[in-house]
């Protein structure tokens, strides 16, 4: 997300929630950028106006960017987990058992042939 995407974003949160909202232009610029460091432009504009969205579903409590930070962070965290699932799922230990294991378990008589 850039300035101009996270004005975008605060201007539309502020008719909802005239808490957020500034007086005059250099505010809101400000607000933006200030906003934009502590949140990241990683971030895509359509995730951040996601969680305003489900924030003011449930909540009467002014949006700050924490409430867009905590879900991006356990969403990347929730990925990196997927990411590390397929990983491991598909490395040769979970192939199957060995032959050799597998024949030492026959001939003990702990495993079918």
């Amino acid at each position: 997300m850039n300035a101009a995407e996270m004005a975008q974003l605060l201007g539309t949160i502020s008719l909802i929630d005239p808490r957020v909202s500034r007086r005059d232009d250099t505010e809101k610029e400000l607000m933006a950028k200030a906003w934009l460091v502590i949140v990241g432009d990683e971030v895509p504009y359509a995730f951040a106006a996601k969680c305003a969205k489900e924030h003011y579903r449930v909540s009467s409590e002014v949006f700050m960017p924490v409430n867009v930070v905590a879900k991006w962070k356990s969403e990347r965290e929730r990925e990196l987990e997927k990411t590390k699932a397929k990983e491991l799922g598909s490395s040769p230990k979970s192939q199957g058992m060995p032959d050799d294991v597998r024949a030492k378990l026959v001939e003990m008589g702990l495993k079918r042939p």
